[in-house]
């Protein structure tokens, strides 16, 4: 059983460490396919956030959102990014540091929320 529970923790570390190093590459490639303008290249890099954005955790959330709102803030993928900001609880949003994110991107962030909100509410106040 020990060497069960030591296998597992040694295939899990792997993936683990990979994804985030996977993210912080993605992170600086955006950074770089943006400064020289490498469109394919930052294409590539937005359709591999699309893919992996359900789930990346909330830090690796906001890194990428904080380098895709430098190169393309008005990309699809960026919207999927904030919306998956906007989903988040109250409590997790206050603990990121959203003065490295730019203020349009930040005020996205809460719009939705707010809008989600109210949507609730009006679903809410109909059921009953």
């Amino acid at each position: 059983f020990a060497s069960e529970v030591r296998t597992t923790r040694v295939t899990s570390n792997p993936t683990t460490t990979q994804s985030l190093k996977e993210v912080q590459n993605v992170s600086l490639v955006m950074k770089l396919a943006s400064k020289f303008d490498m469109r394919p290249v930052m294409a590539r890099c937005e359709q591999y956030v699309a893919r992996t954005a359900p789930t990346l955790d909330r830090h690796r959330l906001f890194q990428v959102t904080c380098a895709l709102s430098h190169c393309d803030p008005n990309s699809s993928t960026m919207s999927l990014l904030v919306d998956r900001l906007a989903g988040m609880k109250e409590d997790e949003l206050n603990e990121m540091q959203f003065h490295q994110m730019p203020g349009d991107v930040v005020a996205e962030v809460y719009s939705h929320k707010i809008k989600r909100r109210t949507e609730r509410r009006k679903r809410f106040c109909c059921i009953m």
